[in-house]
């Protein structure tokens, strides 16, 4: 609700585009920001063996949906991972597209040859000392499993907890796995393994006589070169793909977790998050926000506000309690945060319920929308259900159209309507859907949001 002020001292900037609210990548720039969680379970192909990689798509598949993609998903992963693990700043671009089937094999194994391996790279635009630091660069953190490749690790046993380290500061991303191979005290298995065929980072590493090597050992020079190859390696996408201006959190971005009627007055309910990074100058706390409604005298600064008629857009004003500096923002000069007036969806009026007769989920949407808007155009939901895809570990997005019943329900101008739908399976938690009348939408709505299971049509 808003009163909740939520302060942000996240990852350093770069020069970038203002931020506009709301944006299509909210729920990716909240996975970043506010550190996000995801769960799923799968299995891969031999040239991406390991319970390890499976684990990696099992926390990213809960948050696939329609506007946020596997790839991009694996991009913040990786860009999440090296800051948290050795301070590196990637630039983070969004609108990767992910491919519907699988591309050309290729993946570099431990037994491949030298020649082999330097062409696959070069196919995706690297060159030989390229080759190299990116290897040395994944090969910072982790190990190699003995349950998946016990043809590697033969000491030990074969067992979940037998991992053979890449180098000794596990956990870090630092350039250890670099200078302990030139000084001769490394254990990375894919340098000392006794089967020379599977040492796969020697050959690499030693395939332009150390050069490259000896550079990296720098731990400047290696940081910096790790942070320009990643960026290149997750930015490297087909032709027709047109990736954003890299991201930053925004100054200041609100969230709205209710806009709806409460009786014959509209609730509006959401928080606000402000970042207090150094450079900022802000304290968190020692600001207060307020919002400043385009289309009232009232302003919020409190838990939750009440309006008698609605509202079309917002400001927010940020005040420093110590100095009494007050600061009004805009949305980066677009001239204010925008609401739709046209559509409310009601939902704590909506639900969600299981049907034993039936044995199937369905939730009910129900919504207020304004009578001169569903006069001209017929009120839907557009829902986007999951469901399992053979051979893919991330789930089909199924998309369905659904037309709203009106009700008898009126309130002032608006006009109360309810759409049902079935769930699918995997769809139980995190089905996202629209509400769409003509040219008006509330969009990306989900019901994990619907708290009732007592389904009851409006009236």
């Amino acid at each position: 609700m808003f009163g909740h002020l939520i302060m942000l001292a996240q990852l350093g900037g770069i020069a970038q585009a203002a931020y506009v609210w709301p944006s299509k990548y909210d729920r990716l720039d909240d996975l970043l920001y506010l550190q996000g969680g995801y769960i799923r379970n799968g299995e891969l192909s031999d040239q991406n063996k390991g319970a390890a990689l499976n684990n990696t798509l099992a926390d990213i598949s809960s948050s696939y949906n329609i506007r946020d993609s596997a790839s991009d998903l694996l991009a913040l992963a990786m860009v999440m991972a090296v800051e948290r693990c050795g301070d590196l700043v990637v630039p983070l671009r969004f609108g990767r597209v992910d491919a519907t089937k699988e591309g050309i094999a290729g993946v570099p194994e431990a037994h491949t040859d030298l020649e082999t391996a330097q062409k696959r790279f070069e196919t995706m635009g690297f060159s030989q000392e390229e080759m190299i630091t990116l290897v040395a660069c994944g090969h910072i953190i982790g190990g190699v499993h003995s349950v998946d490749h016990p043809e590697i690790v033969t000491e030990g046993g074969v067992s979940e907890e037998n991992v053979a380290r890449f180098d000794t500061t596990t956990g870090n991303f630092d350039n250890a796995v670099v200078n302990e191979f030139l000084n001769n005290t490394t254990k990375n298995p894919l340098v000392v393994a006794k089967n020379d065929t599977l040492n796969s980072d020697k050959r690499i590493f030693t395939s332009d006589k150390n050069q490259t090597m000896t550079k990296l050992s720098d731990p400047a020079y290696f940081k910096s070169q790790c942070e320009s190859l990643l960026e290149r390696m997750i930015n490297t996408v087909p032709g027709n793909v047109q990736l954003t201006e890299p991201y930053q959190p925004a100054d200041v971005r609100p969230t709205i977790s209710s806009y709806q009627f409460r009786g014959d007055k509209i609730e509006l309910a959401g928080r606000v998050r402000v970042r207090t990074t150094e450079s900022t100058g802000r304290n968190a706390s020692d600001i207060e926000a307020t919002l400043l409604p385009k289309d009232s005298t009232q302003t919020i600064s409190t838990t939750m506000a009440t309006f008698k008629g609605a509202i079309k857009a917002f400001d927010i004003q940020l005040k420093t309690r110590s100095t009494g500096e007050v600061v009004k923002n805009d949305n980066a000069g677009a001239g204010c945060f925008p609401l739709n007036a046209d559509i409310f969806w009601q939902r704590e009026s909506s639900c969600m319920a299981f049907d034993q007769s039936t044995q199937t989920r369905g939730f009910s949407v129900i919504a207020a929308i304004r009578k001169q808007v569903a006069d001209n155009a017929a009120p839907q939901i557009v829902v986007v259900q999951r469901e399992t895809m053979l051979g893919s570990h991330m789930p089909r997005l199924v998309q369905e159209t659904i037309e709203m019943k009106r009700t008898e329900k009126v309130v002032g101008g608006y006009v109360f309507y309810q759409a049902d739908a079935t769930l699918r399976d995997q769809s139980v938690s995190g089905t996202m859907f629209d509400i769409v009348v003509g040219e008006s939408k509330l969009e990306f709505l989900e019901t994990n949001d619907i708290a009732s299971t007592a389904c009851q049509v409006a009236s």
